[in-house]
């Protein structure tokens, strides 16, 4: 597992393992990004927010994104390795993973 991978299993919650499990079957989910978003937002977790973590996906290569207007976006699991990532991902947050 990368250090992305771990820092996205770290800051992932019941909502935002439901709106991924969607996006494996193809759904979008819309959110605002920030581009400002750098790893001192990232040091409290659970001040950690969906717009955090959705840019850390993107900022990752995990997810990608069109733009709906503004600052929020449709973002999306973009290609097979990405999925299976998030597969994995899922797997070791509900526990089924040793």
């Amino acid at each position: 597992m990368s250090g992305s991978d771990e820092l996205l299993s770290s800051l992932m919650n019941d909502e935002r393992a439901d709106a991924i499990s969607g996006m494996l079957g193809a759904h979008r989910h819309k959110t605002v990004l920030d581009y400002q978003l750098n790893m001192e937002h990232l040091k409290d977790i659970s001040r950690c927010d969906d717009t955090s973590f959705y840019t850390l996906a993107v900022q990752a290569g995990y997810l990608t994104f069109d733009p709906v207007g503004g600052d929020v976006y449709e973002v999306f699991i973009p290609n097979v390795e990405a999925r299976q990532v998030w597969s994995r991902l899922l797997l070791d947050k509900c526990g089924m993973r040793n």
